[in-house]
């Protein structure tokens, strides 16, 4: 009934694998005219049964449906037996393309995860000196924070000393003027050198805090270009001629256990044998399931004639 318009020829030859070959014009399998003209007088015969009033018209339509039934069974037969020599010969390129490789495939994964195996390592080992840098970096910071308080601790104890100071040598002149006598040139001098002192230690903890601030931002600069360095060192060392990706392989121990703790991570699906076989044997004609509704209806099936 089915046939095709091209049949095999020897041989063909692909870059690695030899299998007979099928014509070079697509084969274009057909219904031959005797099965086109049995499936035109089926249809005629069924598109007239439209109702079945009586027990005639009943059997009559039985019939026609196993006539009809013999006819796709036929065809199914016939298509398989054309289709068989190329499913098998599909099966057979597949198992000798299967056979080659998988010796290889093997050796693919392996070579892959060793590769794989090292670029993860390079990336903590990376991951690791960077994450010491940025430590290394908080503490720079905070000892310059550290620093910067004890300095402006120090600048404020000096003022307040500066002032204490002030106020003794106004009293003190304060007091010489109302005995009617000056400050004698000892104790002007004292007063002089003692400005001069606080002026140069003053001086002295702004120098020092200059300096500390620039071997902060010096070591600061440091770190960052080092950070940099190792960041483009990496980037040049990443491997080409294929993709890093980061495999997750699962195995579940407990499905229910899995659904309790993350029902979103299980999915669930209608065991429909099983509802056909609890409605089926229920006495309730009206059997509720939250969840579906559920019709019943008669079908006959004829026999293939």
């Amino acid at each position: 009934m089915i046939g095709p318009h091209a049949n095999l020829i020897p041989m063909t030859h692909t870059e690695l694998i030899i299998a007979p070959e099928i014509s070079a014009a697509p084969p274009a399998p057909i219904i031959n005219e005797e099965g086109a003209k049995l499936k035109a007088e089926l249809l005629v015969q069924s598109n007239h049964l439209v109702v079945i009033p009586d027990a005639s018209t009943r059997d009559f339509a039985i019939k026609v449906a196993g006539h009809i039934a013999g006819h796709i069974s036929q065809v199914e037969k016939d298509r398989k037996a054309i289709k068989d020599p190329f499913f098998r010969m599909g099966q057979a390129i597949d198992k000798a393309a299967a056979d080659h490789v998988k010796e290889l495939e093997a050796e693919k994964r392996r070579l892959n995860q060793l590769v794989g195996a090292y670029n993860a390592e390079q990336e903590m080992i990376a991951q690791r000196e960077l994450e010491a840098r940025e430590r290394e970096a908080r503490r720079i910071q905070q000892e310059a924070a550290e620093a910067q308080r004890k300095a402006e601790a120090e600048a404020e104890r000096l003022r307040k000393e500066q002032e204490a100071r002030a106020l003794k040598q106004k009293q003190a002149q304060d007091r010489a003027e109302a005995a009617g006598k000056e400050l004698t040139a000892k104790a002007k001098a004292a007063q002089l050198q003692a400005q001069l002192d606080a002026e140069e230690r003053a001086e002295a903890i702004e120098a020092a805090r200059k300096e500390q601030q620039e071997a902060t931002d010096r070591a600061l600069r440091q770190l960052e270009s080092e950070k940099l360095a190792a960041a483009e060192k990496l980037r040049q060392e990443k491997a080409t001629g294929g993709a890093q990706r980061t495999e997750i392989d699962i195995e579940v121990l407990d499905i229910l256990a899995l659904y309790k703790a993350r029902p979103d991570c299980v999915r669930l699906s209608p065991d429909l044998v099983q509802l056909k076989y609890v409605i089926n044997n229920s006495d309730d004609p009206n059997l509720r399931i939250p969840g579906i509704t559920w019709t019943k209806r008669a079908v006959f099936s004829a026999k293939a004639r």
